[in-house]
């Protein structure tokens, strides 16, 4: 079955996506197609909403699984989402995105690709290093292929349902290695990084670990004051970088004295 593609219809799509299915004509697409690339997002260029619309300026839209089509056959408009699909949003958010989570990934999307390094190209220009995009490529693939791994753990940080930053470490013979942490400016405070090692320590993969080693960079001069204040102790270093660890009994006396 194909579905025509309408220039004229509330939904438009990205002309350069399409052009990219590998589709038998440029017009139209199959169902498995349409499935993949124009419901997930990938074709979808822009929505116009009538005036009336209840979704058009609904922050919950990303995350009510929004559908015209069951819109259509719940209540008649296309436009007219059922309360359910209303309640079901702001349960999402209010239950998994408001505030600050933590979200262990097995598969990240491209969306969440492009927030993550972005990040980390806002951090590293800010540290006087140039990125490129051969980087970005380089990055994407590495990080995709270490989610395969079963020694690999992949964290994104969110803030009030944006992505402000990200973890990731390895158990390497049962001693576990902070690879990265990268923050955007949002995050970068003692609280939501007492949250992040709180968390980690706490999850099911590091339950029974009482330490965790990761390093900095030398001239990164506010990651590693922070880190030291937190019970960080640097163990070793080289001419760019300085080994920490950090115990889990020194994080709980740290947030016991702040009554954290």
């Amino acid at each position: 079955m194909k579905y025509k593609l309408n220039k004229n219809a509330k939904i438009q799509f990205d002309e350069d996506s399409i052009k990219n299915l590998k589709t038998s004509s440029k017009s139209s697409i199959s169902f498995r197609e349409l499935t993949k690339n124009v419901v997930s997002g990938h074709c979808i260029k822009n929505i116009q909403f009538s005036e009336k619309a209840k979704c058009k300026n609904c922050k919950y839209i990303s995350l009510c699984r929004y559908c015209p089509g069951k819109f259509y056959m719940a209540t008649g408009n296309y436009e007219n989402p059922p309360e359910w699909f209303c309640n079901f949003g702001k349960l999402v958010y209010k239950n998994f995105i408001q505030g600050r989570t933590i979200l262990r990934k097995n598969y990240l999307s491209e969306y969440e690709l492009d927030m993550a390094f972005n990040i980390i190209k806002s951090n590293m220009i800010g540290l006087g290093f140039e990125v490129l995009e051969e980087d970005k490529r380089f990055w994407c693939k590495n990080i995709q292929d270490n989610l395969q791994l079963s020694n690999f753990y992949f964290y994104l940080v969110y803030l009030n349902g944006e992505i402000v930053g990200f973890i990731e470490f390895v158990n390497k013979n049962n001693s576990f290695i902070i690879s990265e942490i990268q923050l955007s400016d949002k995050a970068k405070h003692t609280k939501i990084i007492l949250e992040i090692i709180k968390y980690l320590l706490n999850c099911e993969e590091l339950s029974k670990v009482n330490d965790i080693y990761f390093s900095i960079l030398k001239n990164n001069k506010m990651s590693n004051k922070t880190f030291s204040h937190l019970g960080g102790e640097i163990i070793d270093e080289n001419d760019k970088k300085f080994k920490y660890i950090i115990s889990r009994d020194k994080v709980k006396s740290y947030m016991d004295k702040f009554e954290f």
